[in-house]
């Protein structure tokens, strides 16, 4: 099998991190991504965040987060907040 460059979706849980592990296991560069979708009160929750970090820090890989709040806000948030609001839900 050819080592391949994998991103792997972390939020900090078991399911994420276990996937991270096998792809490490199975000889992959795994880099480990995290989603920055919802802002309150002029910050992000970072429980999440801060657990996907160190776990990717455990495992000795990279971590990057993307911050995706905007386009999350655009095309969720708002889009469902109209369709609530024409009560299409």
């Amino acid at each position: 099998m050819s080592r391949l460059k994998v991103a792997v979706a972390m939020s900090g849980g078991v399911d994420s991190s276990v996937a991270a592990a096998l792809m490490i296991d199975e000889g992959h560069e795994v880099t480990g991504v995290t989603m920055r979708l919802w802002c309150e009160n002029g910050s992000f929750e970072s429980d999440a965040e801060d657990a996907a970090k160190q776990i990717a820090a455990d495992l000795g890989i990279r971590h990057v987060v993307c911050d995706l709040g905007d386009e999350f806000r655009q095309c969720v948030v708002e889009q469902f907040v109209a369709e609530y609001a024409r009560g299409r839900t």
